[in-house]
């Protein structure tokens, strides 16, 4: 049993690495914060991740139901409208008064810098810039939720068929989860490295990063797009 929980964990981390959740990740890290930010934005990836899971997939596997090819692939598809929605995110904000980079100071004294755009030319002072992340957050969590949606039907199928007992399978399912958020914290925290160092030292090079990130989260989303509404031959 320990074994099969702890093989539980470790795929769910092999998972944080799949092309879709890198697309995700990649894209948001355009938004220029710290790495520590992302590495907080990948945590919470992964906590709407594992919580679509738990709820979807834990609850087909405690009720004994399975999740139809049909729902699965339209499950699929969604998740690359969202890849293709973020890809374009990243080209608007690049292209509404271009990205610039600048450091500020909260009230509680932290600081860091973010590199994003105005569509209009606003002044605004360095060290009191006013800004919501809690919009930020929320939108992390609500795109983890969305991959959620995505990996449940496989999920059902791998824990139904291996799990003894659906409290077995439903611990299964928490471990994968808990794997995931980690993977994908410190996918996001390795990937926001190259997007800060270039961020503050190279704007040039930032908006590279910013665009090919953008043209990698649409293709990738259209790929999806496509595969879901192929049904492979039996």
């Amino acid at each position: 049993m320990l074994g099969f929980l702890t093989l539980g964990f470790l795929i769910g981390l092999r998972h944080a690495l799949e092309p879709d959740h890198v697309a995700a990740v990649v894209s948001l890290s355009t938004r220029g914060a710290t790495v520590r930010d992302y590495a907080k934005s990948g945590a919470l990836w992964g906590m709407g991740h594992a919580l679509t899971l738990l709820l979807l997939a834990g609850g087909c596997i405690a009720f004994g139901l399975v999740i139809s090819d049909g729902l699965g692939r339209f499950l699929e598809g969604a998740v690359g409208v969202m890849l293709v929605a973020l890809g374009i995110s990243v080209f608007v904000r690049m292209k509404s008064g271009g990205i610039h980079v600048h450091g500020h100071r909260h009230e509680d004294g932290t600081g860091h810098f973010h590199a994003h755009g105005h569509a209009t030319q606003v002044e605004h002072a360095l060290d009191t810039h006013a800004h919501e992340h809690r919009r930020f957050n929320l939108r992390t969590l609500s795109i983890g939720a969305v991959h959620g949606l995505a990996g449940s039907s496989a999920l059902v199928l791998l824990v139904g068929s291996a799990a003894e007992t659906p409290a077995l399978g439903i611990a299964y399912v928490l471990l994968f989860g808990l794997g995931a958020t980690v993977g994908m914290m410190l996918l996001a925290a390795t990937l926001a490295l190259p997007f800060s160092f270039s961020a503050r030292h190279r704007t040039g090079l930032y908006r590279v990063l910013c665009a090919s990130a953008g043209v990698i989260s649409v293709a990738l989303g259209v790929h999806l797009v496509w595969t879901s509404a192929t049904p492979s031959p039996i």
